[in-house]
């Protein structure tokens, strides 16, 4: 009785070791998967930024979309409008108000800015065989 005792608490104990050998090993085999996506992922972030540089976006643009580097920059500066403090309640009534985007400025701009940009576009837009040399 003792013997067969002793062969089933051996036959516990063995199948207790094979499965902590096995879950062991499994942890194992996961953790080596976990290092080699925490790898990829290194590596596919290192990717994105190389794709969002400013070299590689302009090469792109060069190359696939065929686009040129602007010859002629016009830089055009803008005055801020002072509107004074805005009231949201107005709108809400159902009142008329008005939008300063869309109201016409109240200085006009100098006419020397405007024949510049207006002579610019006009050359830009124009095909090549009007343009002035």
């Amino acid at each position: 009785m003792a013997s067969v005792l002793m062969g089933i608490a051996s036959l516990f104990y063995l199948a207790q070791t094979s499965d902590l050998a096995a879950t062991g090993y499994s942890i194992q085999e996961l953790q080596a998967e976990e290092s080699d996506l925490k790898l990829k992922n290194e590596q596919l972030a290192l990717e994105v930024a190389k794709a969002k540089s400013l070299s590689a976006v302009e090469a792109e643009a060069t190359k696939r979309l065929l686009m040129v580097p602007a010859k002629n920059l016009v830089y055009v500066q803008a005055s801020p409008v002072d509107d004074g403090p805005v009231r949201a309640a107005s709108a809400s009534r159902g009142e008329p108000r008005s939008v300063p985007a869309l109201e016409k400025a109240s200085a006009p701009p100098s006419p020397g800015l405007l024949d510049v940009l207006k002579d610019t576009m006009a050359s830009a837009l124009a095909p090549r065989s009007l343009r002035k040399p």
